[in-house]
């Protein structure tokens, strides 16, 4: 082999690292492309979810937002004084976990219910009543500070929180709705976001509630809530739209898998076609 026929095998590099530098390459490539570009079911990346909505969306994810954040801290508010005061009350153990486990069990039944009727009652309409009626029933709890002690605050507890707890799942049963005609192929992530407020108002509920009570007592982390959750449902008649289509469209941008959403969607969903 002459010098003229080495002299490319010297220059040229060791297999090994041309093969890490296409690698490289290909790597930065392809997380460009992910990052410059919406993925398969044309849901645009989330950094770009916020600047692609306009004004009147903004105040709207935000509003729904708000009021799952004020709901959740409606629901974990009490647990910092509400034993306390129940024991006061002459209520035992079992009974103030009743009560607090009311809210939850009457999602968990109603649901499907409202689901199934979401179109006889009307979508906006479950959504801003069912907020409002839930800020008026937080209000009256506050009230049942001046309850006579023993079955009667025990009966007027179960029936203001399960009143509250109908209509939260009326909220959360039309806003699923709601997210998917106005948010359409984006929904899923103006739902990731309402879950982010869920958490944190499950996560503030007891220091604010804490906070609150020491500030004014029982009535006052209630009366609170209340008073901002009925604000917020008035708002909403501002800024929500008139949703006139089908509600098939609605829901079938919205899937889910292992998220609470599904079984309103699901409901919703059977009712489509009548």
């Amino acid at each position: 082999m002459t010098d003229s026929e080495k002299e490319p095998l010297i220059q040229s590099p060791p297999r090994r690292e041309r093969l890490a530098s296409e690698r490289s390459i290909h790597s930065e490539l392809s997380v460009h492309s992910i990052l410059s570009s919406p993925d398969p079911t044309g849901c645009k990346i989330c950094p770009t979810f916020i600047t692609d909505l306009g004004y009147k969306e903004k105040l709207t994810i935000l509003c729904m937002c708000l009021i799952t954040f004020v709901q959740c801290l409606c629901f974990s508010v009490l647990a910092p004084f509400f034993p306390k005061e129940a024991e006061e009350k002459g209520l035992n153990s079992s009974e103030t976990g009743m009560i607090f486990g009311v809210f939850e069990l009457m999602i968990f039944l109603t649901a499907p219910i409202f689901g199934a009727y979401l179109t006889q009652f009307g979508i906006l309409f479950t959504y801003i009543s069912g907020c409002l009626v839930a800020g008026s029933c937080s209000i009256i709890f506050g009230v049942l500070k001046w309850c006579p002690p023993g079955n009667v605050f025990l009966t007027m507890c179960f029936l203001t929180r399960g009143v509250e707890s109908l209509a939260v799942s009326a909220h959360l049963t039309a806003s699923t709705a709601v997210i998917g005609y106005i948010f359409k192929d984006r929904a899923s992530l103006a739902i990731g976001f309402i879950e982010i407020f869920s958490g944190f108002g499950m996560m503030a509920g007891p220091p604010i509630g804490g906070v609150l009570y020491e500030l004014g007592g029982f009535g006052l982390p209630f009366w609170t809530l209340g008073g901002i959750t009925v604000a917020l449902a008035f708002i909403s008649c501002l800024l929500m739209p008139a949703i006139t289509v089908p509600c098939r469209y609605l829901v079938c941008w919205i899937n889910l898998p292992g998220s609470t959403c599904d079984l309103h969607l699901l409901c919703s969903f059977n009712r489509m076609d009548k």
